[in-house]
Parts: structure tokens; sequence; C-alpha cells
């Protein structure tokens, strides 16, 4: 799929986009560290900078996520609330 994003230069945001749609936020983060990282001397400049700002944002919804008590509150509800659990 990796290879994919990357193949048809004159749609490749659209396709990583889409590729990124299918996948929960932090798994998006992984998966931009892990393109940034492997692929970085063989994307062009623009889509580089494209997936480091996607990055940023991605990482900083997530900070806001973890600091927002509300969503805490209601992803310490699903932890208890999930099979298998001893409480």
């Amino acid at each position: 799929m990796l290879w994919v994003c990357f193949s048809n230069s004159g749609r490749d945001m659209e396709v990583l986009a889409a590729c990124l749609a299918e996948v929960e936020l932090l798994a998006q983060v992984r998966l931009l560290r892990a393109l940034l990282v492997f692929y970085r001397d063989r994307l062009p400049g623009d889509v580089r900078e494209a997936l480091a700002r996607a990055l940023e944002e991605a990482e900083a919804v997530l900070d806001s996520l973890a600091a927002d008590p509300v969503v805490r509150r209601l992803g310490d509800r699903v932890l208890e609330n999930r099979p298998g659990n001893p409480g």
C-alpha cells in the first residue's frame, strides 16, 4: 500500500490522504513517522514537507486529546468496560 502512495506523482497526496483515512489517528502518526524515516531520501521535497506538516498536525491533535479531561474520562471508561477487565 505504501508504494501506491508514491507511485503516481500527480496524485500522491490524494492517495496518501485516502490511505490515512483508513486508519486511526495513532496509526496515522506511526505511519507518517515511518514514511519520513524510511522514504525520506526518495520522496520529492514537496511530498516530504507535506508529510512533515501532516505529522505535526496529527501529533498536535493527539496532544490536545490527551490533555482534554473529557476525552481522558471517556478513555478511562472504555478501558474499565472492556471485556476481560478484572476491575
